[in-house]
């Protein structure tokens, strides 16, 4: 709490805070910061498995060698200014009941630039 000094009386003003933003609420285009362009050993291999193919938020997962896939994949999105689109789909959990799961792919521009942020070397036989 803060006192604003143009009070008469003293009393506290509480300041407001923009919302917190998670992971999942941020989108690449955001005026954030940009972090370093490195290229983990995590973001390498989601890259890797999304130059094969569109994957889930647990192929993800797995790919990355982390349950925090959907954070990596921002930080991807983030370091190397991809779009990296997650859309839903239609599919049943193990209980039998109708769930959405996110899936995601690599637009063609994507692709351009995930191969060059990988290396050619690191890519050969990914179509």
């Amino acid at each position: 709490m803060q006192t604003d000094p143009r009070n008469d009386e003293g009393t506290s003003v509480r300041t407001a805070r923009p919302p917190m933003q998670t992971g999942a609420d941020a989108t690449a285009g955001d005026q954030r910061q940009q972090l370093p362009a490195i290229l983990t050993p995590r973001a390498r291999r989601i890259l890797l498995a999304l130059l094969v193919s569109d994957r889930t938020r647990e192929e993800i997962d797995r790919a990355a060698g982390a349950s925090n896939g959907p954070d990596e994949v921002l930080r991807i999105r983030q370091r190397f200014g991809l779009a990296i689109p997650c859309t839903r789909k239609g599919s049943k959990d193990r209980d039998g009941q109708k769930v959405e799961i996110g899936v995601y792919r690599l637009t063609e521009e994507d692709r351009t630039k995930a191969r060059r942020v990988l290396g050619s070397s690191a890519i050969q036989g990914v179509q």
